[in-house]
């Protein structure tokens, strides 16, 4: 059956769906209301994401709407207002302390209107701007509307030169403590065996690069693997019962937020990387599409979003 007879039979499941076109209809609505209130700005999509998640699911919502802008020629800005990560010092946008915006400029002297926002739903951004996502496209949409700010990239530089440079380096990332609510959670033993099967397949591998929310997992691999040299780079963990960015665990939210940029930016610079599901992990693919994988888990059902969902809907694992 060719491509447009496909589309005309899902089309019409979905006009016989007694729930499908007030769906439709209300995202619409909700989208045609947006663009109305946002009229007046000058070309400008504006909006405040107002949410208390971990910090890149902020970019699982920012990525539909840059390639919204990037389709209809908008210039997207996107900030966020989380209390987890805002310092006041620096500003209510904490998406703003490790990102940059190449229209920053001609945003401040044309924004009228911001549009603030709870749920991702109620923006009504057509489907595709989720569904379609690829890994190579969202890595074009981040570094042409959402470059990582330049002190950031030196500091990864700097510690790829102290730690990386000249080795094969295998990239390791644990995402553990409330993580079990969207996915299995995979012990420390399960994730010891993958890292000991990679380095036995692997010899050349002298590094490893650990990024963990828990300090006794990163205790327990420097314990583990003694022959290797076992390196990390932040001091901002948890101890196992809450997560790192919890506000009840207290600590500095704006190192919160740039230690898990970097993280995600040296786990990116690794040859291969073994991690459990995390979007940090997950848009370590994002800033390297061509990054080889080792995913140890699968998010429970109604939990699959970019970037993992697309990871694991195409061959892109490395050998296991």
């Amino acid at each position: 059956m060719a491509t447009s007879q496909r589309r005309l039979v899902r089309a019409g499941r979905a006009l016989r769906h007694p729930i499908m076109v007030p769906r439709y209809l209300n995202a619409r609505r909700k989208l045609l209301y947006l663009l109305f209130r946002q009229r007046r700005n000058n070309g400008i999509l504006s909006v405040n994401l107002e949410r208390r998640t971990g910090f890149f699911s902020h970019l699982a919502w920012a990525t539909p709407i840059l390639s919204y802008c990037h389709e209809y020629k908008l210039i997207p800005h996107v900030t966020v207002s989380n209390p987890r990560y805002t310092d006041p010092r620096r500003g209510p946008d904490c998406l703003a302390y490790f990102f940059e915006n190449p229209a920053q400029e001609f945003i401040d002297a044309n924004l009228v209107e911001t549009t603030t926002i709870h749920e991702f739903r109620d923006l009504g951004l057509p489907a595709w701007c989720s569904s379609q996502l690829t890994l190579e496209h969202g890595s074009m949409l981040f570094h042409r509307y959402m470059p990582v700010r330049q002190e950031i990239v030196d500091e990864v530089d700097e510690f790829c030169a102290a730690h990386f440079e000249g080795r094969s380096v295998l990239g390791v990332h644990f995402r553990g403590t409330d993580k079990h609510k969207e996915a299995p959670r995979v012990s420390s033993e399960q994730c010891r065996q993958a890292i000991s099967r990679y380095l036995t397949e692997h010899p050349e591998v002298d590094r490893v690069f650990v990024a963990s929310d828990e300090s006794p997992f990163i205790r327990y691999i420097q314990d583990a693997f003694r022959s290797v040299r076992v390196c990390f780079c932040d001091d901002q963990r948890s101890d196992g019962t809450l997560a790192v960015h919890d506000p009840a665990s207290g600590g500095d939210n704006y190192k919160k937020g740039r230690e898990a940029v970097v993280n995600c930016m040296l786990l990116s610079r690794c040859h291969t990387l073994i991690r459990t599901v995390s979007t940090l992990s997950g848009w370590a693919s994002v800033f390297n599409p061509s990054l080889p994988i080792i995913l140890l888990n699968e998010p429970y059902p109604g939990n699959f979003w970019f970037p993992d969902r697309e990871m694991i809907s195409r061959p892109r694992m490395a050998d296991q």
